[in-house]
């Protein structure tokens, strides 16, 4: 009745599932695809969230809150394709660039998304109409950062197998330096695209083979330059992939032949841009070119001056606000990952991130979205060390718990972001409290940014404050009647000086950096901020924040990464 020793059972081997089976390979398809949907719709909600920030209104009706969008987007108003008018005669940004955003407002009238009305009257009358076209470019600069998720997958994969391309992407989906940028009608977002897209193809070329990807490779390249002239840097991409893969002869030939496609691709691409060099225009294309190998020295000293050298500036501005503490220290694990394993993968990918690393930080361009490429780059590192973890046998819990700890962390932080985006802006709320409480010809003065060439002209000032001469000069606009006066530190302390004075953080931290520069203007900011004379009588702040929890609570980020959230203090004059 009873057996003591029975026969041991097996399975069946035919009834064992086999992992390489094609109804196995069919499930991790599917589960590989879900992911991957999941990542994009995630990235696109964040990277859309928020899209309606700073459009124009009622105080700025033909431009945003953004100090470059309506540069962009206004000289689009120059094409005409009727009378064969291509040139955009602007040549700080590429031609290329341009037409992208034509002939995205050209899909956009078609499908009656917005409405393209020669001059500037309609739409000043039409708030609402020029709201529409900036949005709709938002859009595109937001499918385009979408996309941007798939090729990080691609390569990825190609490089280090398909976990660290979900890896890659699901990092790059929530990486916030690339969600912010990805609300704006800006180059940065573009070029990164190409660049990716670059990366994708010679990675490919690496796995399998082929020039034809390696031609592919550097016509991106040569696209990715003509949406920003910084990255035609990336034309190291493919030329490291042809030095990295199999040893061939005719390599030099070969380098040579790639160098005259992206060479050819440009020029085709950017015809105005290459032949302004030869006119008396071209001052334009040589001064940012110059400025993007030197920008310290040649236009944006005061603003970097005091501030540790480029190389050291990514780390404490551009990846400590661009990404976050947790995704930077990632970032030295991807690094070191690479430096160690030393295979032709990471060997590309280290050759990017430091060709990137050291021309934007010899430039001294301490901007948050300068620094985009080698954070996509990091991304993909971050991804295969992350994946080679989880593949050994005692760290597989660690890599998921630090992958998902600065996944959380990146998420939160964007999600942060995009909430201040929503939100109505402080210069907004400063101008209504303006229009509110100060009567017409009350002498207000504004602080204004002591050097900044860019965006510090005119930001982040209330609206009402600021009105184009052009927008005068054609009856568009009229000035809010206040009786403005200059930062003149003998006026604000003359019996007849200011009742009213409006400045933000985005000047008084650079007063208080430039000093020895400024010194009369540096003390005025300095007893303005402990009520000598003045006394605050209004202020609209308040940086990213997850309800009582505000990220960098002590901040004081590059100036491209203040442009959402300006603290504005209204101050007035204490009675004599």
């Amino acid at each position: 009745m009873f057996q003591l020793n029975p026969k041991p059972q097996f399975p069946n081997p035919k009834e064992i599932p086999n992992p390489n089976s094609q109804s196995a390979r069919e499930k991790q398809s599917k589960g590989l695809g879900f992911a991957l949907v999941l990542f994009c719709v995630g990235a696109f909600v964040l990277r859309t969230w928020g899209i309606e920030w700073g459009l124009p209104n009622e105080f700025h009706p033909l431009r945003t809150l953004h100090p470059d969008e309506a540069l962009y987007v206004g000289t689009v108003a120059k094409l005409d394709p009727g009378k064969l008018q291509f040139d955009p005669g602007f040549y700080n940004h590429p031609n290329f660039f341009v037409y992208e955003i034509a002939g995205w407002l050209g899909v956009g009238k078609l499908l009656g998304a917005v409405e393209l009305v020669p001059g500037l009257a309609y739409y000043a009358e039409h708030p609402e109409a020029s709201a529409d076209l900036y949005r709709w470019v938002r859009l595109g600069t937001a499918l385009l950062g979408t996309a941007t998720v798939l090729l990080a997958f691609l390569v990825g994969r190609e490089l280090y197998g398909r976990k660290a391309g979900l890896w890659a992407a699901a990092l790059f989906s929530v990486l916030p330096v690339a969600v912010v940028d990805a609300h704006y009608v800006k180059t940065d977002t573009p070029q990164l695209f190409w660049l990716a897209g670059s990366l994708a193809a010679a990675a490919r070329f690496l796995r399998q083979g082929g020039f034809g990807w390696l031609l592919g490779s550097a016509a991106a390249a040569a696209l990715a330059a003509s949406n920003k002239y910084s990255a035609g840097i990336g034309i190291v991409i493919p030329l490291a992939a042809l030095w990295l893969g199999k040893a061939e002869p005719g390599r030099l030939r070969r380098a040579s032949a790639l160098c005259a496609l992206a060479a050819g691709v440009f020029v085709l691409a950017n015809p105005f841009t290459v032949l302004s060099f030869f006119r008396e225009a071209g001052h334009d294309v040589r001064f940012i070119f110059a400025a993007t190998l030197d920008a310290k020295t040649l236009f944006l000293e005061s603003s970097f001056a005091g501030k540790p050298p480029g190389w050291i500036g990514v780390w404490a501005d551009g990846f400590w606000y661009g990404a976050g503490p947790l995704f930077e220290a990632a970032i030295v694990g991807g690094l070191i990952f690479c430096a160690r394993r030393r295979q032709s993968a990471d060997r590309l990918l280290l050759i990017a991130w430091l060709v990137f690393y050291v021309c934007i930080g010899y430039a001294e361009v301490q901007f948050v979205r300068f620094w985009l490429p080698c954070a996509f780059f990091s991304c993909i590192m971050v991804g295969g060390w992350l994946s080679a973890w989880i593949d050994g046998e005692h760290r597989g819990l660690l890599a998921w718990c630090a992958g998902g700890a600065v996944l959380a962390y990146s998420a939160a932080y964007s999600a942060a972001f995009d909430g201040l985006l929503a939100r109505t802006d402080n210069r907004i709320l400063a101008s209504r409290w303006m229009q509110e409480n100060i009567p017409p010809g009350t002498p207000v003065a504004r602080l204004r940014h002591p050097e900044y060439a860019g965006a510090g002209r005119d930001f982040p000032l209330p609206p009402i404050v600021y009105v184009t001469e052009k927008e005068m000069a054609l009856g568009l606009r009229k000035p809010y009647p206040l009786a403005w006066m200059p930062l003149d530190p003998v006026a604000l302390t003359a019996p007849d000086r200011a009742l009213y004075v409006v400045a933000s953080n985005y000047e008084t931290r650079d007063y208080a950096r430039l000093a020895d520069r400024y010194p009369q203007e540096a003390a005025f900011v300095a007893e303005l901020a402990r009520g000598v004379g003045y006394r605050l009588v209004a202020c609209f702040g308040g940086g990213p924040h997850l309800g009582p929890l505000r990220i960098f609570p002590a901040a004081s980020p590059p100036h491209d990464w203040l442009y959402a959230w300006p603290e504005i203090w209204i101050y007035r004059r204490r009675d004599p």
